[in-house]
Parts: C-alpha cells; sequence; structure tokens
C-alpha cells in the first residue's frame, strides 16, 4: 500500500513522502486495498490536509476523511444500505457485465493502469493511443552521435551513443558567460577562504537536495533522503562513469597542498564545468576540473517502482516485466535488436542478450543483473521520470 501512494504521488510530480506510516495503514483499512477507493480518499485527506494547514496526512486526517466520503449515516442505516446494496449488485450484475464488458481485456486494462510498470508495451494494439508522441518517437530512426555525450566518450566502436532523451538536444540552463570563470589556483583560494562548514560535505549534499527539489534543512547524511524517495550512490568508476550516469554530484576538490574541500558539480557545459558553492554557481575548464577532483562523486536517484534492486533471476514476475518492457523501448530508439516477446515474466537468456547489449552500448559492466547503474541510464535514454540533469 505505502509503494502503491508513493508511486501516486511520484506520477504526480511529488517526491515527499506525506502520508504517515499510521496514515496508510488506516487507508488500507478504510479502503480494503481497492484501488480506486485509495485514490479518492489519499486525494479527500490531502484535502483535508492542506485545510488544516499541515504539511502531511495523518491517522486522524484519514479518518476524517473517510466520514466524509461515507457521510455520518447511523450504522443500522449503513447496515440497512448494504443489505439492499448487495442485494441490487447481485441482480444487476450480469447485466453490468454485457452492458460495461467485464471481460478479461477489460480487467487487465485496469491493472496495467495502476500498475508499477508505466512503460507503455511495444506491439499491442492500443500502444499508439496510450503512448501518443511516445510511440512516434520510437518509430524514427536512431540519431547520429550525441555530440555533448560523444565528447565524453571516446570509444572505439562502430555504433554511434544513444541519444540522451525524447527531447531530442537540450538548451543549455545558465549562460556561461554570465558566470565567474574560475581556473584551479582560483578555485583552491576560493575554497581556502570559504568558511569550513560551507565545503563540507554536508553542504555540497544540501546543494544536490536543493538540485533535487527536497528541503536542504531536513538532509544530513543518504539515509535522511530516503524520506524523500531518492537514494544515494557513490561512483569511483573515473569520469566517463560519472558524465555516463547524468546526475549532478557532490565532488571532493583538492591538489594536494590546500586542504580539500566539497562543491557540487551541477551542469557540464560542452567543456566547461559549472560548480555550486553556497549557492552560487561558477564556471571551470573542464581538464582543470579534472586535475583537482578526487575521482569519485555522490549522487542522488530514484529508482522506478521495483520491488528489490538489482533486477535479476531470482526478482518477482513484475520486476522482470519491467526490466524486459525498458530494454526494449530503450533497443528500439537505438535501432537494435528487441525481444521476440516483451510480455514474458521470465528472466531468460533472451533478456539477457539484450541487457549484455544495453550494458556494451554504454560502456557499462557486462554482468548478468540490472543493478543502480542500469537503472539510472534507463532513466536517462527514457526519461520516464522527470531528474535533474548534468550534461548540456
Amino acid at each position: 500500500m505505502r509503494e502503491y501512494i508513493r508511486f501516486r504521488l511520484k506520477r504526480g510530480g511529488c517526491a515527499r513522502s506525506l502520508f504517515t506510516s499510521m496514515a496508510v495503514s488506516r487507508i488500507y483499512r478504510r479502503s480494503r486495498g481497492v484501488p480506486r477507493l485509495v485514490n479518492v480518499l489519499c486525494d479527500r485527506a490531502l484535502l483535508g490536509a492542506y485545510a488544516k494547514g499541515r504539511n502531511r496526512v495523518n491517522s486522524s486526517i484519514v479518518g476524517a476523511a473517510a466520514r466524509e466520503l461515507r457521510g455520518n449515516v447511523p450504522s443500522r442505516w449503513l447496515k440497512l444500505a448494504g443489505w439492499t446494496a448487495g442485494i441490487l449488485l447481485l441482480l444487476l450484475a450480469p447485466v453490468a457485465a454485457y452492458t460495461f464488458g467485464w471481460l478479461p481485456e477489460r480487467v487487465d486494462r485496469e491493472i496495467r493502469a495502476i500498475a508499477p510498470s508505466w512503460l507503455p508495451r511495444v506491439g499491442t494494439e492500443d500502444f499508439t493511443k496510450t503512448s501518443g508522441s511516445l510511440a512516434s518517437w520510437i518509430a524514427t530512426p536512431a540519431l547520429a552521435a550525441d555530440p555533448k555525450l560523444a565528447k565524453q566518450f571516446d570509444l572505439d566502436v562502430d555504433e554511434p551513443p544513444v541519444r540522451l532523451g525524447l527531447q531530442g538536444a537540450r538548451e543549455a540552463p545558465v549562460n556561461l558567460s554570465g558566470l565567474v570563470l574560475l581556473h584551479a589556483d582560483d578555485m583552491m583560494a576560493l575554497l581556502s577562504q570559504t568558511g569550513r562548514e560551507h565545503v563540507s560535505r554536508v553542504a555540497a549534499m544540501r546543494e544536490l537536495a536543493d538540485a533535487w527539489s527536497v528541503p536542504t534543512s531536513l538532509v544530513f547524511d543518504c539515509p535522511g533522503v530516503g524520506e524523500f524517495g531518492l537514494s544515494c550512490k557513490t561512483e569511483t568508476g573515473g569520469w566517463r562513469r560519472l558524465s555516463l550516469l547524468d546526475r549532478p554530484a557532490v565532488v571532493e576538490l583538492g591538489d594536494g597542498q590546500e586542504e580539500s574541500g566539497f562543491v557540487l558539480l551541477r551542469y557540464l557545459v560542452g567543456r566547461t564545468v559549472v560548480l555550486r558553492l553556497q549557492g552560487v554557481d561558477y564556471a571551470m575548464p573542464e581538464d582543470e576540473f579534472r586535475q583537482l577532483w578526487r575521482r569519485s562523486g555522490l549522487l542522488f536517484w530514484r529508482s522506478p517502482p521495483l520491488a528489490r534492486v538489482p533486477v535479476d533471476d531470482r526478482s518477482n514476475e513484475e520486476d522482470v516485466l519491467w526490466l524486459r518492457r525498458a530494454l526494449n523501448l530503450e533497443a528500439a530508439n537505438y535501432g537494435a535488436v528487441t525481444l521476440t516477446r516483451v510480455e514474458r515474466a521470465l528472466f531468460d537468456s533472451e533478456l539477457i542478450e539484450l541487457l549484455h547489449a544495453f550494458q556494451r552500448r554504454h560502456a557499462l559492466d557486462v554482468r548478468d543483473f540490472a543493478g543502480e547503474e542500469e537503472l539510472i541510464v534507463l532513466n536517462s535514454r527514457l526519461e520516464y521520470e522527470a531528474h535533474p540533469k548534468l550534461l548540456y
């Protein structure tokens, strides 16, 4: 129940957990887990929290919302109404089944509408209707190598890197000419002149939280961001791997002489990095940044609605189906070989081959499971969920 509510909130653009544990339990009891009732009850509870000026929904607000939906009717009348409704349901069920088409296909559509795997199913007849412009996007030929990403990858491969996302080229969010340009010596001088509390790891993590629209005052460490549906990942695979993940990252800078400090690597625009310190953006040549960089980066990422990560041969059917649909969609965009059967909840040899092709395409380690890196790159390629980006 908690995961379903979190999923619905994320689809609405909210990364925070707005319901307390007791509230979630009460929603489940009141709705008995019926998704439509859950949606209505959550909607009414959120309105109640807004009316009370609360930033989270607690159990009492859920109870009040349930009473509003039910109405303050005496229990004996509720029992009578229940018996009457039951009799009418028995009498009208055959008519309803015929009229509204309660067939297996309809039930399947309803389930898919609320399932965690919201990626469209390639090959179904209603694909164009459900995916809209996404279907035409898949049908277009793969673009040539993206110049922004190609600068970060000097790989000796025949195939070009896949384009970054659905919308083509990104417009840089900052005007580099309006930023102070720092060289390596300038950056070290700035770090030494800034108070240590402002160049600490926690301070840089709060800058990262702000990029994710997370309240900075609530961020002290990695477990703290879990409340907002985020996870931490420390990347030590070098500049190529950090660029591939395409997320802003907390980085440590130092020249071995002065004391090092942490800043936020916010953007990479061409060959210029944009670093954020105390809310101020600074430009720096990429090569000079890499001279100071300590070769690790801490980034946030949001997992898809999966039961567990990694996705492998021990995963449940829903997780395997999610991975099959996502990898198949990415392969179709790239113009590569796709699955012969997408809707097959098996972690079989065909899926493993598709996974290996995806990993090789994006310079990832070839392995028989989809871990954090694979899921992050899939999100970047499919853009099924909005996130702050690094590459421009």
